[in-house]
Formats: structure tokens, C-alpha cells, sequence
């Protein structure tokens, strides 16, 4: 493989009115190398004052997450994805790290 110099990339993600796109996520990928996916990692996704802590959270395919709840009011946390089924619950604090999912490659 050439040796390829470091550069800056700039990306705007736009709607079709012009306006940016909040919480866009963009990948960049090697077309002429192996693609090299990231190691797996351990993540939680907070409920906080009524809001998710992050409001955006991507995770690398084989990755655990949580979802603790920090919040006194109880939560529903479940998935529509085949590729990251949890079961629907409904989360209190008292049992906040009580819910996980294993991301998985789409099939």
C-alpha cells in the first residue's frame, strides 16, 4: 500500500433545505485497504433529567451496552433493530444497570 500523507477532511452533513443535520454520524472507509473494524467496548447510555446522556452514542458491531437511569421517573428502553434486540422494560433506578444488548453485523 503508498504511503498516504495526513490531511484534513471537512464534511457537512446538510438537510435538503440547506440546514445542518443534528446528530449526522459519517464513516470513512479505505476503498483500496482491509477494512479494520474497531475493537469492541463497554458503553452506557444515562437517562438524565428526562434526556439521554449522550444524546448520541455509536458503538463499534460486538459491543455491550447499558442503560443506567440516573432519572427518579422510569424509563422504557428497547430496540427495533434485529441487529440489537433488547427486551422492552421499563427501567427505574433501582434496578439501572439492569437492561443490556450485544450489538451484532446486520445479517
Amino acid at each position: 500500500m503508498p504511503a498516504v500523507e495526513a490531511s484534513v477532511l471537512a464534511v457537512t452533513v446538510q438537510k435538503a433545505d440547506g440546514k445542518p443535520l443534528p446528530g449526522a454520524v459519517v464513516t470513512i472507509h479505505a476503498l483500496d485497504a482491509p477494512a479494520h473494524p474497531a475493537a469492541p467496548v463497554h458503553a452506557a447510555m444515562d437517562q438524565v433529567d428526562l434526556a439521554f446522556e449522550p444524546d448520541l452514542l455509536v458503538i463499534p458491531v460486538g459491543s455491550t451496552m447499558v442503560f443506567p437511569n440516573t432519572d427518579t421517573t422510569s424509563h422504557q428502553v428497547y430496540s427495533f433493530l434485529a441487529a440489537a434486540q433488547i427486551p422492552a422494560a421499563a427501567v427505574s433506578r433501582q434496578d439501572s444497570a439492569a437492561r443490556a444488548l450485544r450489538s451484532k453485523p446486520d445479517s
